[in-house]
């Protein structure tokens, strides 16, 4: 006579493993379900500094004067360092530029403004840092049109074009971002160049 067993050791195992399995899924499932309805999203408070300038002017009778540059008040923005660019050229009423470049002290006369201004490289640098909701001095008290050095048709045009560049911080090697981004060291009525460090 044959004897039969039935083997259901294994089964009612693998049965148990897989309802705690798929217990264990619906726990988890329902905990990650219930915390992304529930939970209210976090606000990111960081905030991104700015170094934004704006440049002031007073023109009156084709005479550019009081010429100087503002770092408007922001609670994001930050103390900088400003450097100003200066295109001049001749341009007619459509804005057209003239077919030769004016001359400083023969087409046009510049009266400097406060030392703090420094030319280097092309660009006058201010050397003290501006901090929000203040002021460079003046750099340029005027800028003149020589008597008869207009050509005809055409005025002088006087371009300012300003950057900023925010002045606190350092890598890890010590460098300032004026340092890094301009290639210049700053330091009070002085600017030169800087050589990255290896």
């Amino acid at each position: 006579m044959k004897v039969y067993r039935a083997n259901n050791g294994k089964k009612k195992i693998s049965a148990v493993a897989i309802c705690l399995l798929l217990t264990v899924v619906m726990a988890v499932g329902g905990t990650l379900a219930y915390l992304f309805t529930n939970t209210d999203p976090v606000t990111n408070t960081f905030k991104p500094a700015q170094a934004p300038n704006e440049i002031k002017e007073t023109m009156t009778n084709n005479v550019k004067s009081n010429v100087y540059v503002q770092v408007p008040q922001n609670e994001k923005n930050v103390d900088v360092y400003l450097r100003v660019a200066v295109v001049v050229s001749w341009q007619d009423k459509d804005g057209n530029i003239g077919p030769k470049v004016p001359v400083k002290d023969t087409d046009y006369v510049v009266d400097m403004g406060d030392s703090k201004w420094v030319l280097h490289n092309g660009y006058y640098y201010y050397t003290d840092i501006v901090s929000p909701n203040e002021s460079t001095e003046y750099l340029f008290d005027s800028i003149t049109v020589v008597d008869g050095a207009t050509p005809e048709g055409y005025a002088l045009s006087v371009e300012l074009l300003s950057q900023s560049i925010q002045a606190e911080g350092t890598n890890a090697k010590g460098e300032k971002p004026v340092q890094l981004a301009w290639g210049v060291t700053i330091a009070e009525g002085s600017v030169t160049a800087y050589t990255p460090q290896p």
